[in-house]
Order: structure tokens, then sequence, then C-alpha cells
């Protein structure tokens, strides 16, 4: 949603993240797949092939964009871990290690999940009255 106003250096870092918060519970679900392809296609990076880069050195790289990016990145990688509807352990901790190491508030952090959560009902209540009969 708000990914294009980063720079193309860092939707390319944003992207190898979202990699990792898909996978860091060791399980895909179809949604994460579903939600990778768009961003893909809102960071205009279709194919979008994985670099080499540790979740450290994104983090560091990330450290030197503007706060306002910085807050973007994690709002968005926020929607790959609500993508199935499911908090994991694993997805809360690397969420809580992202918003530290960005230097973003616990608070805010929890403000944006619960955004996040309030978001996506919203979003499937509306396609639930548009197929209403």
């Amino acid at each position: 949603m708000y990914l294009e106003m980063l720079s193309e250096k860092e939707r390319k870092i944003f992207m190898d993240l979202a990699y990792m918060a898909m996978e860091c519970d060791g399980e895909v679900a179809e949604e994460e797949l579903e939600m990778i392809r768009s961003y893909e296609a809102e960071c205009r990076l279709p194919g979008f092939k994985r670099t080499q880069r540790t979740f450290d050195e994104c983090i560091k790289l990330l450290k030197q964009s503007e706060m306002q990016h910085r807050r973007i990145v994690l709002l968005e990688l926020i929607g790959i871990w609500a993508a199935d509807n499911v908090w994991k352990t694993p997805e809360l901790n690397m969420m809580d290690r992202v918003s530290a190491s960005l230097g973003i508030s616990q608070d805010l952090a929890n403000r944006m999940k619960r955004w996040s959560r309030e978001f996506r009902e919203i979003i499937a209540d509306g396609f639930m009255l548009m197929n209403e009969e």
C-alpha cells in the first residue's frame, strides 16, 4: 500500500525481508505467497529474486533510511505475518526484532499490528458485501 514511497534500493531490501518474514515460522501459507506477489507488483519488481543479504545486512541498510520509510517497511511486513490470520510466535518475535532494530517503539509496532488486523477485516467485509445475494 505504501511501498511506492520507498526508493528502489529500499524496495529491494524490503522484498528480501518480506521473504524472510514469510518463512520465519517454517511454513508458507498460500495467503503469504499471494501477499509476496502483490508486493512484487507494488514494488515494481516482477519476478524478484532474493539476494544473499542476511537479516542483519538488511537492517543495517535500512537504518540509513528516513524514519517514515522504516515505518513503511514494518507496516508492510506486518501484512505478511497477518496474511493467514494467525500470529505465530516466530512471526511476533521477528516483528519485535525488526521494530527494535529500526528504532520503532513497541507501542507503535503494536498499533500498526492492530491497524493491519482491522484493515484486513474491513477488506474482507467489503468482499462479502459485494458478493451477498
